[in-house]
């Protein structure tokens, strides 16, 4: 384990209150090739450039268009953010989407509408899973780097189910 992943896993674990709080931007990085944003993010291309997003993925409920010529790979999850909508049913692809962008060198944003509670949610899960973590101490890290991220109560219940079920 890296020095980065092992100091990543204490805050997760710990709630190291070092790590800097953002204030509300468009997007907040979550772990050094992992960003949390809103639909603004994705319309600005120099932040992309400047942050290294290579990848993003857009979790909203109509498609979403980059119009910016930036060689970014743009992934789609169509999802409403309702309470009773089922997320479980989008995490697989969502994690894979990430997984395969990491895993060839490259820096994901993951955004919805405002960057509070799909795309908080995917991140989560993403965290959960990675770092073999409980969905509080995921969310509680999230929070930290991103104060406006709330999952809805719907989103909540099912990532606790995710975590229940060893996240599949």
């Amino acid at each position: 384990m890296s020095i980065e992943t092992q100091q990543l896993h204490r805050a997760l674990i710990t709630k190291d209150r070092s790590l800097p709080c953002a204030r509300y931007r468009s997007m907040n990085e979550i772990l050094p090739t992992l960003y949390l944003g809103d639909c603004k993010a994705i319309l600005d291309p120099i932040t992309l450039l400047s942050s290294g997003v290579t990848h993003v993925l857009s979790l909203r409920q109509s498609p979403v268009y980059m119009r910016h010529p930036v060689n970014v790979k743009h992934g789609q999850i169509f999802i409403d953010d309702t309470e009773d909508t089922w997320l479980l049913d989008s995490l697989n692809d969502a994690m894979n989407f990430i997984e395969r962008a990491m895993g060839s060198g490259g820096t994901v944003l993951v955004h919805c509408q405002e960057g509070r509670s799909r795309s908080a949610s995917v991140v989560i899960a993403f965290l959960m899973k990675h770092f073999q973590v409980s969905f509080e101490q995921a969310w509680g890290y999230v929070r930290r780097r991103r104060p406006v991220a709330g999952p809805n109560p719907g989103f909540v219940d099912q990532l606790k189910i995710w975590e229940r079920r060893g996240y599949w």
